[in-house]
């Protein structure tokens, strides 16, 4: 007798295996879920970090620096900025930076089907990214240039993968709002 005890405690039943597989694959399953939302949390935190990377620079080299040259013009710009002195916009520069980017102007892309917009968004060092400007008096209010509304570029379509940096500049001595929204 007691050598069947002793067999009896070796021996091990299906359904016991079964089990054991199931909680095992449950446990690999959740832990792959996890790896997966956790890893899709993180690539998206980095995106949203070299969007508002991207948004800062590009918002900054505007508001804060004349360009290159420093009175530039549409035919020889090399480098962009919208001011003379720090903060301090200059309504030209505003006119001109809107028919630069217009993306509904062809006259200055030499590429087929182009627009102005997309020959010319390099300028501006935002990457694989797209962007919107807009311009705003304290009230809200479009700033207007030679009767001109100052927002150029695309607006976003998508709320989700879009980083908005908001700055102030003074314009004619009135304090005004940039907004920048890079996007995907």
């Amino acid at each position: 007798m007691t050598k069947m005890k002793a067999q009896s405690k070796g021996q091990v039943f299906s359904g016991e295996f079964l089990i054991a597989f199931m909680l095992f694959m449950a446990g690999l399953m959740l832990i792959l879920h996890l790896w997966d939302l956790s890893t899709r949390d993180l690539f998206q935190a980095e995106d949203q970090r070299t969007m508002a990377e991207f948004g800062v620079e590009a918002a900054e080299k505007l508001i804060r620096t004349p360009g290159t040259p420093e009175n530039w013009v549409l035919d020889n710009v090399t480098s962009l900025g919208l001011s003379n002195k720090s903060r301090v916009l200059v309504p030209y520069k505003l006119l001109e930076f809107k028919h630069f980017m217009d993306h509904g102007q062809t006259d200055l892309c030499s590429l087929p089907g182009g627009s102005n917009y997309e020959c010319n968004l390099y300028l501006l060092g935002i990457g694989g990214y797209d962007f919107y400007f807009n311009l705003t008096y304290l009230n809200g209010s479009v700033v207007e240039v030679d009767g001109e509304a100052m927002g150029v570029g695309r607006v976003p379509s998508n709320d989700t993968e879009a980083m908005t940096i908001t700055r102030t500049a003074v314009l004619d001595g009135e304090i005004t709002r940039l907004y920048f929204t890079v996007w995907r």
